[in-house]
């Protein structure tokens, strides 16, 4: 059961004991809606979305501390991911001015972690990609999902529309999901009901 399901249901301060007895009344009720059980297969690519959210966080940092030391010696560029490979190149340069040889020193072991992250990143996404096409994605042909991908989600990158997709809990042939998400499933042709 989701939590904020059983939150009515708690009579005073929270403890287990009220929390206890608050999802025992929860469970008698008629009308309660259960989270669906997920498989393994479901976990496993669920577990795959956030270690690659996790991946992408630490090469968020590695790349704002890179940029925090060179932005001491004057160097700074452009922000983004995109404009790393500069600041790679100035730390891999054997003969640069702009950098004493200690400091490249310095800053070689967080370009390395970084070629090492983004590495990682590429092969969870690959993983990801595979995986959705051996499955059940919608069809490049479904023209609810060409619908979806074409005019309500066009700014949405694909990885950000495939991770959406799995986080979504399909109940038989109903969805359950906040406002946004049903809205977006509904155009790929899934039902959805958007809990009150």
């Amino acid at each position: 059961m989701p939590a904020s399901y059983v939150k009515p249901y708690v009579k005073r301060q929270k403890n287990d004991a009220t929390d206890a007895e608050a999802i025992c009344e929860a469970v008698t009720r008629p009308t309660m809606r259960f989270v669906p059980v997920k498989s393994q297969e479901q976990q496993s690519v669920l577990m795959l979305h956030r270690v690659r959210e996790l991946l992408i966080r630490q090469r968020t940092m590695l790349v704002n501390a890179l940029r925090g030391h060179l932005a001491e010696f004057g160097i700074v560029t452009r922000q983004g991911i995109a404009a790393v490979g500069t600041l790679i190149a100035l730390v891999e340069s054997e003969g640069s001015d702009l950098l004493p040889p200690l400091a490249q020193a310095a800053l070689r072991p967080i370009v390395g972690q970084l070629r090492m992250v983004h590495e990682k990143v590429s092969e969870m996404d690959r993983q990801i990609h595979a995986w959705h096409r051996s499955n059940e994605l919608p069809s490049a042909r479904d023209n609810s999902w060409n619908r979806c991908n074409n005019f309500i989600m066009p700014a949405i990158s694909r990885m950000k529309r495939l991770s959406a997709i799995d986080f979504i809990p399909v109940t038989g042939k109903r969805l359950l999901l906040p406002g946004a998400i049903a809205m977006a499933c509904c155009c790929i042709g899934r039902a959805a009901i958007i809990p009150a």
